[in-house]
């Protein structure tokens, strides 16, 4: 019964290290995403961290995006960190993303900001 308990504590103990400093930064940011849908996202195998930024960035510059809009756009083979940087740039804020994979033409560009309207229709 003992090593029982031990080993729910020790697998507790990992899921809270592993998304606890993504969830403490999505909660004091302002932006609160639920424990579940970390873990969700890591199931999926998706990058945390990078959904958890690029959702912070976007709500603090006016957009309402959830988790699944932006897990979806990377599921579909999107570059989260792209349309990011292309919606705040269509906004008019600057930003700079961490990492481009390629190199950024006009057309990629034209596609990314008209898949962001499409995402966003409220957004002008």
């Amino acid at each position: 019964m003992l090593g029982i308990i031990g080993l729910v504590l020790f697998i507790l103990a990992i899921v809270i290290l592993n998304f606890g400093l993504v969830w403490v930064k999505a909660y004091v940011s302002g932006v609160p995403v639920a424990f579940i849908e970390l873990i969700a996202l890591q199931l999926r195998m998706i990058p945390v961290r990078t959904i958890v930024d690029a959702r912070i960035t976007l709500i603090k510059s006016g957009f309402n995006v959830s988790v699944d809009d932006l897990s979806t756009h990377h599921l579909a083979g999107g570059d989260v960190i792209m349309v990011t940087a292309g919606l705040l740039k269509a906004k008019g804020h600057f930003w700079k993303p961490r990492k481009i994979k390629n190199k950024m033409t006009v057309s990629y560009i034209l596609r990314v900001l008209n898949a962001a309207k499409r995402m966003f229709p409220e957004v002008p």
